[in-house]
């Protein structure tokens, strides 16, 4: 009888250790992969916008030139007027735009880097690179600094008003609070330093700019009499219009009128959309409009749009 205890023991003992070592062996008891619990990594860099520039950085009219761009640490590219590209590249476009912005973007949570290329207009009058033609509207795709480096170089004369040059900001983590710059339309302002001083209530609402028709920017004409109908679209509210015409080289030599604290042509109370005139001299002009309301408030002017006679 001892002895048949002692083997149903020894059973027993064999028994538990066998099923506590199929536990183990159990596939959904095992540790999970590493692999199986990774996930996409979110950068912790800003983008950055390497390079943007055109090649060739002058051309005539009609022409066209490639654009060459270069980013770092950028998961999403855009270029206005050619959609989403790739994070580093080129391509050959005609330009017909102010200026042309690229967009680099990523998960980072810093807000996107953006850099403008403007394109102006300026003729060179006695000296021009290879392949640019004298005393014609040429287009100059640069920033800032480049722009006036060839200026510095080749001295020609700008057409278009260099208005467009503007600073690329820094990225910044987008948990920090933007710094106000300014208030919108019936807005209240305090001045924290003096609680006693009165609130400020600054409206901006006016007139919006009106859209220019013809001619269209840049235009180039070769007749004469330099007879111009200047034509515009009819701003809602709005009383009546000035036009403003501006000359280059009519009241010193190489600039606007409007940069001599002088003004070439301006002309109130128009109560039509269009505007006859005959511009003086074979040389460069621009023209812009405003709207005026009833109660004789101007409202804001539209851009500068450019034009150049050659005879």
């Amino acid at each position: 009888m001892k002895t048949f205890f002692q083997n149903t023991l020894i059973l027993l003992i064999i028994l538990f250790l066998v099923s506590c070592k199929a536990v183990e062996l159990r596939p959904d008891t095992a540790p999970a992969s590493p692999s199986s619990s990774s996930s996409t990594p979110v950068s912790s860099s800003p983008p950055r916008i390497i390079a943007f520039e055109a090649n060739p950085p002058y051309v005539p009219e009609g022409s066209s030139f490639t654009l060459n761009w270069k980013t770092d640490n950028a998961s999403e590219v855009h270029i206005s007027g050619i959609g989403r590209v790739s994070p580093s590249g080129q391509q050959t476009i005609t330009p017909d735009k102010d200026n042309i912005i690229l967009t680099a973007s990523n998960n980072s949570g810093f807000p996107a880097a953006t850099k403008q290329l403007p394109i102006q207009t300026a003729v060179f009058s006695k000296i021009a690179p290879p392949g640019v033609p004298l005393n014609q509207p040429v287009y100059i795709i640069a920033d800032k600094n480049k722009f006036y480096q060839y200026k510095k170089t080749y001295r020609f004369t700008p057409i278009s008003r260099v208005s467009y040059f503007s600073k690329v900001r820094p990225a910044t983590p987008q948990n920090i609070p933007p710094r106000t710059t300014g208030v919108t339309a019936t807005s209240v302002i305090r001045d924290h330093r003096n609680s006693s001083a009165p609130s400020v209530i600054r409206d901006h609402r006016s007139l919006p700019a009106p859209q220019l028709l013809s001619p269209r920017n840049q235009s180039r004409f070769n007749y004469y009499p330099r007879n111009l109908t200047l034509r515009w679209k009819p701003v809602a509210n709005a009383k009546s219009y000035i036009v403003e015409i501006d000359c280059l080289n009519c009241c010193a030599r190489g600039k606007w009128c409007r940069e001599t604290g002088k003004t070439y042509k301006r002309i109130p109370a128009l109560t039509h959309t269009q505007y006859r005139f005959q511009f003086v001299g074979a040389q460069a002009g621009r023209w812009r409009v405003q709207a005026v309301d009833r109660n004789g408030k101007a409202g804001k002017p539209s851009q500068w749009y450019n034009f150049v006679f050659t005879r």
